[in-house]
This record gives C-alpha cells, structure tokens and sequence, in this order.
C-alpha cells in the first residue's frame, strides 16, 4: 500500500509479520506505485534488504550533530567531560556502546540532548526540511 504524507509517497506494508513503512522519495503517484512494486520484490527476494537503509551512526557524528543543533543554544560551551566521551568512543557505532562502558551520570546531558536530536531529526524528515 501506498499513501501519501505532505507531498511526498510511501511504502507501507507488512512482509512476513515485519511492518515497513518507508519514503518513496517521489510526488508522482505512477511513479511511487512502481517504485513501491520494485522495493517490494527487492524484500521479498533477500528480507536483508529492510535492513540496509537503516544507518549506523557513530558517535562522532552525533556529537557533530549535536555540537551544530544544539550547543549554539545552550549557555555554556561544550565542557571537558563531553569533549572526554567524544575521545573515548570516537568512531565506534552508538549502537555498539554498552551500557556498562558508560558511567552514566556525567554523559546525561549529552546523552539526553542526542535522544533530543535524533527526535529534531524526525521531526524536519516528516517536514521536509532535514538536513544531511
């Protein structure tokens, strides 16, 4: 099934009990149901396929992000301890960051303000206004 959000088209469909729900990157209708036939046999062929559009961020990157959306807004600059985080888990993938590496209680801020940020950028996709 394909529907429409804003102006743009989407895929939504449930394959194997898995529900996918996923931009078509398109405003023409012909084009989005063609679209939505090919990326259907593209799951269906190799079910791998869900999960190749999800990106791994790093750490680095969020903390890029986050230095370019939020900081400008807070009062204080970025202090040691955030900087301390940035050269300690550097490159690694967040989703590869275990609970027990973190002492949780000086990362709060950040952390929080990254939960913060991956929501922001939710929010300017389904507006259309996301910057990568």
């Amino acid at each position: 099934m394909i529907f429409k959000r804003q102006k743009i088209w989407w895929l939504e469909k449930t394959i194997d009990g898995r529900r996918i729900r996923e931009s078509l990157s398109t405003t023409s209708k012909r084009d989005a149901q063609k679209l939505a036939e090919i990326r259907i046999a593209e799951i269906l062929e190799h079910p791998s396929a869900v999960e190749k559009k999800k990106k791994n961020y790093t750490f680095a990157a969020l903390y890029a992000l986050w230095e370019d959306r939020v900081l400008p807004f807070r009062k204080s600059p970025a202090n040691s301890q955030e900087k301390f985080w940035l050269d300690h888990f550097g490159d690694r993938p967040v989703v590869e960051i275990r609970r027990d590496e973190i002492d949780i209680g000086p990362l709060n801020t950040i952390l929080m303000a990254m939960l913060g940020m991956s929501g922001l950028r939710s929010f300017e996709k389904s507006k259309g206004v996301a910057r990568d």
